[in-house]
């Protein structure tokens, strides 16, 4: 036979005990006949088991005595009663099993030769598909009695007449430990040495992960006290985790559990990873298939190849050595440790940057360190993106992971953060602000409750951070429109500043539009220069929707201050033909003693196009200006005004020949083009312009020269 049944020639020993207690951890004191302290659903679920385990020993009382059961066990006279009384005592404190193996295997398991199945995570077809294909059974198989083991049976029948959800419901794992140990060890014992397989679909870190599953804690340390010669085989279904992954962890559990000498001598340590198209195979025969596409990793207790220890491990090297499992887990450990999962990163102290640089192989490392443990490298890692720190350590992560990343730890960061953004130093601000920035795109739902609470906090810096951040997320930050508003009160100008500009990435919806448009104007007259800016900048960022602010906008073209000039300047191109009204200050800010300003004062009268004909004669005068970009945005102008711009033919020839630079002559054959017909007497210039020595004036020299009809 493939496998060698381990069977029990000794006989029951009868202890004598009247009374069976429930409560599955040990007393302090124990005493004969003690009651649980546990709770009553516990209770009622140990009593339930209890009496299905007398019923199963009545059962086989009378096989027992008739020798039916000689091919497990040589026990004949047995009192039901008492062998009940036993197995559930060995049960209770995880003891060695006293149903004689009958609990944990069964004739037909014998018969067929079958192996044992360990699972945590699968669906009941996977776990039905693979038993099928592999000739395997389970302890436990969630209903079918074909494939699964009489206790297995026991513990689904509880189940099923108390409708719960879960086996021994309302048992904690302090009470159900005791159970599972001692079944673990016995049907990992019944099972000999033949191959023991181990179906998983499970997260290594997050709710619900591996190391609180019942193999983890149970059946596995069984394992390694009873060494399959034939070895141990994982199917991984997991999308996610791997088999370089599950094996180092497994045999680490194994190494801190079992009998290395023992483990070493095992056919094979082996695992498949099963998800090739995220779906589980579709027919039984599968498993089989992939079962023998196994690859063979590092078994418990051998020694890493010497050139995947740390002292030679490059970062080329490394992607091979961690495919086969090889890996130091004591070192992955290590790292994961030092940012443990309930250590909340800084970001003037993070700890990725400097591990980077003692570390040489750490970038390699990373991915996979994320996966096998639980810790706060996600949270750095959002943080280094965010900051473009540490970019070696995040060469080997896909975007996407860092967003989600971001996403994921967003709720944990953001208090850290806007705090830091409240820093003395600015450059801890500014990196701050930059990190929120960034997590408030990625979880927009998690950010918006702390930033809005952030305007109650008393730092001026933090309330600014809070205006910058809200600003970045655009339309998903409308919940927060009345905090902003309020802000625009504030004592302190950043925060009325940054306040406006947030709100003109608001104010584009038609909701908000009502509620953002009339503080925007007004804040226009705020006597900080830097709120005027930030207002008329958000008024730049909403387009047409903001044609109702040109009064207000016109008059912040005589403001005091040049790069508001600028700002308003930009907000009326923004709106384009509706700013119209702002004609008169526009051809005014055209002779303004600041040279960007008359740069944008041209753009704005190209947007508003042939409404700004009465501008022509200081567009005119614009075109001899000494700054080239002013000399092509009123080139611009005169092209978008059309036919209305004639007079300024004269001019615009003259800048044709313009010697400073290309772009000028590209504009003005490009605006000679749009006047026209009227502008005939430049097709002599225009044809030598098609002998320019650049491209761009060439093609608008002969796009204007069709359009005069030549």
């Amino acid at each position: 036979m493939a496998s060698v049944l381990r069977t029990s020639l000794v006989f029951q020993l009868m202890c004598g005990f009247h009374s069976i207690a429930f409560r599955l951890e040990a007393p302090a004191n124990p005493a004969k006949g003690e009651l649980s302290s546990g709770s009553s659903d516990c209770e009622t679920k140990l009593q339930m088991l209890e009496e299905e385990l007398l019923r199963f020993c009545q059962s086989v009382q009378e096989g027992l005595k008739n020798g039916q059961y000689d091919w497990i066990t040589h026990v004949r006279g047995v009192n039901a009663t008492e062998m009940a009384r036993d197995v559930m005592e060995a049960l209770r404190w995880g003891r060695r099993d006293a149903s004689h193996g009958l609990l944990f295997t069964k004739r037909a398991f014998y018969d067929q030769n079958s192996s044992l199945l360990l699972w945590s995570g699968v669906s009941s077809a996977s776990r039905t598909k693979c038993c099928t294909s592999l000739n395997t059974y389970m302890l436990q198989a969630g209903g079918n009695d074909d494939i699964q083991t009489p206790f297995g049976s026991i513990l689904e029948k509880i189940k099923n007449k108390n409708a719960d959800g879960q086996l021994l419901q309302g048992c904690e794992w302090p009470q159900q430990e005791p159970i599972w140990q001692a079944a673990s060890d016995a049907v990992v014992w019944r099972n000999g040495h033949a191959l023991v397989r181990f179906l998983v679909n499970k997260p290594l870190r997050g709710p619900w992960t591996l190391r609180e599953s019942i193999f983890f804690r149970a059946e596995l340390p069984a394992l390694a006290r009873y060494p399959p010669m034939e070895g141990l085989r994982v199917l991984n279904e997991h999308p996610v985790v791997k088999c370089r992954h599950l094996m180092p962890i497994i045999r680490d559990r194994i190494e801190g559990n079992g009998l290395l000498e023992d483990w070493r001598r095992v056919k094979t340590f082996s695992c498949v990873d099963i998800l090739v198209s995220q779906e589980s195979p579709s027919a039984g025969s599968e498993y089989k298939q992939l079962d023998g596409r196994a690859t063979e990793f590092l078994k418990p207790g051998e020694r890493l190849a010497s050139d995947c220890g740390m002292k030679l491990l490059t970062l080329e090297s490394s992607r091979g050595c961690f495919s086969r499992g090889q890996i130091d887990f004591g070192v992955f450990q290590w790292v994961a440790h030092q940012l443990p999962p309930g250590y909340i990163p800084g970001i003037a102290s993070l700890r990725l940057p400097q591990l980077s640089k003692d570390m040489k192989q750490l970038p390699a490392m990373l991915p996979d360190i994320v996966q096998m443990f639980d810790s706060s490298i996600p949270l750095e890692l959002c943080l280094c993106s965010s900051l473009n720190q540490s970019e070696e350590a995040l060469q080997h992560f896909p975007p996407t992971d860092l967003r989600t990343a971001c996403r994921e730890g967003a709720e944990t960061l953001l208090p850290g953060l806007l705090t830091s953004a409240g820093d003395y130093h600015p450059d801890i601000r500014h990196a701050a602000v930059q990190a929120l920035m960034s997590i408030g795109k990625e979880a927009k739902e998690s950010a918006l409750p702390e930033l809005r609470k952030a305007f109650g906090n008393s730092n001026a810096f933090v309330r600014y951070a809070a205006t910058k951040v809200l600003g970045s997320m655009g339309k998903e930050a409308q919940g927060a429109v009345q905090e902003l508003r309020n802000a625009l009160d504030d004592s302190e100008y950043v925060v009325r500043g940054g306040a406006a500009e947030a709100l003109g990435s608001l104010g584009k919806t038609a909701k908000a539009k009502e509620v953002v448009l009339p503080v925007l104007r007004n804040a226009l007259g705020d006597s900080s220069a830097y709120v005027r800016h930030g207002a008329a900048e958000a008024l730049r960022s909403m387009g047409e929707e903001a044609k109702e602010a040109v009064p207000e906008l016109r008059k912040a073209l005589g403001d005091s201050e040049p790069y508001l000039r600028i700002s308003a300047s930009e907000a009326l191109g923004s709106i384009g033909k509706e700013a119209r009204e702002a004609v008169p200050e526009l051809r005014k800010a055209l002779g303004d003693s600041n040279s960007v300003v008359r740069t944008y004062a041209a753009k704005a009268l190209v947007s508003i196009g042939k409404e700004a004909k009465k501008s022509v004669p200081e567009l005119r005068k614009a075109l001899g200006d000494s700054e080239y970009l002013v000399r092509c945005g009123a080139a611009e102008a005169l092209g978008a005004i059309g036919t209305e711009a004639k007079d300024a033919v004269p001019e615009l020839l003259k800048a044709l020949v313009d010697s400073s630079t290309a772009l000028v002559r590209t504009s003005a054959a490009g605006a000679l083009g749009s006047i026209g017909t009227e502008a005939r007497e430049a097709v002599p210039e225009l044809r030598k312009a098609l002998g320019d020595s650049d491209a761009s004036v060439r093609q608008a020299a002969a796009d204007a020269l069709r359009s005069l009809g030549q």
